[in-house]
C-alpha cells in the first residue's frame, strides 16, 4: 500500500499513521456488529499451488479450528467447489493454513492481520481470499473473487441481487467503465493538468505537488525508483511517474531537472 501494508496494522498502529483512522474504525465496527463471517480480499504474488511460499490463488486460514470456530472445513468446501470450475491447473485455489496461533508458526507476521484480530479479539470467523497478481487482466481476478464469495454466501444462505451468475456473465460490461484519465499538478505554484505522456523539464529548486488523479477509484500514480511510503522527496536529475488504473498503466510523466 502507499502507506505500507494495512493488513499488518491490526495488532498495533501509531496515531501518526495515515491509516490509523481507517484501521480503528474497522476494529470498532467489527466489535460492534460481530458478523457471522468476515472475508478479506487480496491479490497475492504467484500461484500457491505451484509454490507454497507464494500467496496468490489460495484461501488463507489462521487455523483449522480456533476456540470452536471452524475455518478449515468451510474453506475446503469452497475450494473444492471453485476448483471444479477451473481448467488451468496452476490457477487452482487450495487452502493455505498459516497456523498463526502455533508458537512455532512460519508466519508470525499474520498476527498483525485483520483475520487474526477478528479471531483473537472478537471471536469472529475470518478468512482471507487471495487471487494472483499474475493473472492476465482485472476481469480474471474479479472472476475468481466472485467465484469464492459465491460459495461462501451459499454456505451462509446469503442471496444478492443481481445474482452472482449475472455478475460473472456480465463482467466485461461491468468493468468496462471507459473512464478518461488525467492528473492535476501544481508546478512552481502554477496548476496544470495532463492526460497523456509528457516530458517536463524543470529548473533546479522547482516544486511539484500532485493534487489529484482522475479516472476510476483504482487510479493513482506510481513513482518509480523511490520509497512509495514517503509523502515527499527531492529529485536530483529525473523521475518518472506512471498513472495507473489498478495494475494497468494509462500514461506516464517524466520529470527532468536541469
Amino acid at each position: 500500500g502507499y502507506n505500507g501494508d494495512m493488513n499488518r496494522k491490526f495488532q498495533k498502529i501509531s496515531k501518526s499513521d495515515p491509516d490509523y483512522s481507517r484501521v480503528e474504525w474497522l476494529k470498532e465496527f467489527i466489535r460492534e456488529v460481530k458478523p457471522d463471517l468476515l472475508l478479506t480480499l487480496h491479490d497475492g504474488f504467484g500461484f500457491h499451488v505451484l509454490n507454497p511460499r507464494f500467496w496468490g490463488q489460495c484461501i488463507v486460514i489462521d487455523d483449522e479450528v480456533f476456540k470452536g470456530i471452524e475455518l478449515g472445513k468451510p474453506a475446503r468446501i469452497v475450494s473444492r467447489a471453485v476448483n471444479r470450475k477451473i481448467k488451468n491447473k496452476k490457477w487452482k485455489i487450495p487452502v493455505f493454513n498459516t497456523k498463526t496461533f502455533d508458537r512455532d508458526t512460519k508466519h508470525p507476521e499474520q498476527r498483525k492481520s485483520l483475520t487474526y484480530f477478528c479471531l483473537k479479539n472478537c471471536r469472529v470467523p475470518a478468512i482471507c481470499l487471495e487471487t494472483s497478481k499474475q493473472m492476465p487482466n482485472l476481469q480474471t481476478k474479479v472472476k475468481f473473487h466472485l467465484l469464492m464469495i459465491k460459495e461462501f454466501f451459499k454456505l451462509y444462505n446469503v442471496e444478492i441481487e443481481p445474482d452472482f451468475d449475472y455478475l460473472l456473465s456480465h463482467l466485461d460490461e461491468i468493468l468496462d467503465q471507459r473512464a478518461s484519465y488525467s492528473v492535476s499538478l501544481l508546478i512552481n505554484n502554477r496548476r496544470v493538468e495532463f492526460s497523456s505522456f509528457k516530458e517536463i523539464k524543470l529548473p533546479p529548486g522547482s516544486s511539484v505537488k500532485f493534487l489529484s488523479f482522475h479516472g476510476t477509484e483504482g487510479t493513482n500514480g506510481v513513482f518509480n525508483g523511490v520509497n512509495k511510503n514517503l509523502r515527499s522527496y527531492s529529485v536530483r536529475k529525473r523521475l518518472s511517474v506512471d498513472i495507473k488504473d489498478d495494475f494497468e498503466t494509462k500514461f506516464s510523466l517524466r520529470f527532468i531537472v536541469g
